[in-house]
């Protein structure tokens, strides 16, 4: 996701926004301290989206007891394929979608949330459960 925005020449910067200012064109001016090297940074921009980062719930690999299930470099849960299937994880019945694989937005979060339920079904009859579809 990121990179797709930045190849759309989005430009982010982490930081904090001291003061946003509206011109007469509509434009707007962001005072920011860039904390990575702790710039003053101030520049015209026709949109600004202020938001908070999304890290990974560590605690969510916990619940595993005697399975490791493979995580990307961020602690994101890594899906197998994020090309063929991105809901299917390295352990067998265990699926992922929306941010827990990575940031994304919310229809390709609910797509995914589609995809695994069908997978998840899938597998149940797989291996025998008994599945009620209601």
């Amino acid at each position: 996701f990121y990179n797709m925005a930045e190849d759309m020449g989005i430009r982010f910067v982490k930081g904090k926004v001291a003061k946003i200012t509206e011109k007469e064109d509509g434009n707007l001016v962001v005072r920011v301290e860039n904390i990575d090297d702790g710039t003053i940074e101030e520049e015209e921009y026709d949109m600004v989206v202020l938001s908070i980062g999304l890290t990974p719930n560590s605690e969510v690999v916990k619940a595993f007891k005697n399975v490791e299930i493979e995580l990307d470099p961020f602690g994101f849960i890594k899906p197998v394929s994020e090309n063929t299937n991105p809901v299917l994880t390295n352990v067998k019945g265990v699926f992922v979608a929306g941010c827990a694989a990575g940031p994304k937005d919310i229809p390709d979060s609910v797509a995914e949330a589609n995809a695994a339920a069908i997978q998840c079904i899938d597998y149940l009859y797989e291996v025998g459960a008994k599945v009620v579809v209601r």
